[in-house]
């Protein structure tokens, strides 16, 4: 049967072992094949075709968020057995598991910083702790994480004499992802930027 008009398709290749780490709690059993319309997964779908368009380099924590986000709706679709529905209410996270996360977050601003990693710190499941992160702070994890890299670089660029790419480096970028997205949020590339300070 031929299509009667073009299809958009975005694949994913989603371990079970990652589907389990992400809805930790839960108890399903995930069939083959597991047929799901979700507009949140079509969404996230879209927004991960839109950023490998406009990107030669795919930003790791907002794949890292999608995956979350899309793997989280598959667990909850199959231990329900009914669809995707979420009526849990989810609260802010305490002080002390701020104070956990943002000094992790701080102190390796140079690394990859994983959103499972964050979650295993307070012993909650990945889809959870990015809920009650985005409550606490009003924005997700992973666009905290970049505000903090981008802010660090601000800093250096103003304060020291390192390159462009060291200063990269040094908040857990590669140059041309970095230039993009010092443009993107202060309207300037990093050497202009620099260059317009120091005048």
């Amino acid at each position: 049967m031929a299509w009667r008009k073009d299809a958009d398709v975005v694949a994913f290749h989603m371990d079970d072992t990652f589907i389990r780490s992400v809805t930790r709690g839960f108890e399903f059993e995930l069939k083959e094949p597991l047929i799901l319309r979700d507009a949140f997964i079509s969404i996230a779908a879209s927004q991960l075709r839109d950023m490998a368009d406009l990107q030669d380099e795919p930003c790791y924590a907002f794949v890292d968020a999608i995956a979350t986000l899309v793997a989280y709706r598959i667990g909850l679709c199959a231990a329900s057995g009914r669809g995707v529905q979420s009526t849990r209410v989810e609260k802010a996270l305490s002080k002390p598991q701020v104070d956990l996360v943002m000094g992790y977050i701080e102190h390796h601003l140079d690394s990859q910083i994983t959103l499972c990693l964050l979650a295993e710190m307070l012993d909650m499941s990945t889809w959870h702790f990015v809920r009650r992160f985005t409550i606490s702070q009003g924005i997700p994890p992973h666009m905290f994480i970049r505000q903090r890299r981008l802010s660090r670089a601000r800093s250096l660029l103003l304060e020291s004499n390192m390159s462009i790419t060291n200063v990269a480096m040094e908040v857990g970028m590669t140059h041309s992802h970095f230039s993009r997205s010092f443009f993107k949020r202060f309207g300037s590339s990093p050497r202009e930027f620099r260059r317009v300070q120091r005048v």
